[in-house]
């Protein structure tokens, strides 16, 4: 099923972390994922970080789940590739910014234990 869904014209999100990197399982199905669609995009999770992507990935551009900007890229890549109407910028603004402070809040949880 998951490679039929493939095969279709798919954008497919990859979560990058550390536990990422060292799952064979992960690298596996991301290598598959890869070979069989067309576009993806590489979502950094701190601390992980885009310079230390490995393999096909390290010459592609990816954004970091903690940053404005790069959340604002992926808002529009995604609207567009899903033919959504776009958020107006004072809503996305506001949800955004709540989300970079959920997501900062948490990654600090996570390096503080």
């Amino acid at each position: 099923e998951v490679k039929n869904r493939l095969n279709n014209n798919v954008l497919v999100l990859f979560v990058l972390s550390e536990n990422f990197y060292n799952s064979h399982e992960c690298l596996i199905q991301m290598g598959a994922a890869w070979g069989l669609t067309k576009e993806q995009i590489s979502i950094a999770v701190p601390p992980f970080n885009l310079k230390n992507m490995k393999g096909v990935f390290q010459n592609y551009q990816g954004i970091r789940i903690d940053k404005e900007n790069q959340l604002d890229l992926l808002k529009e890549k995604l609207e567009i590739k899903l033919g959504i109407e776009p958020i107006r910028p004072i809503i996305w603004g506001r949800s955004r910014d709540l989300a970079l402070k959920s997501i900062q809040e948490n990654l600090s949880e996570n390096t503080d234990t």
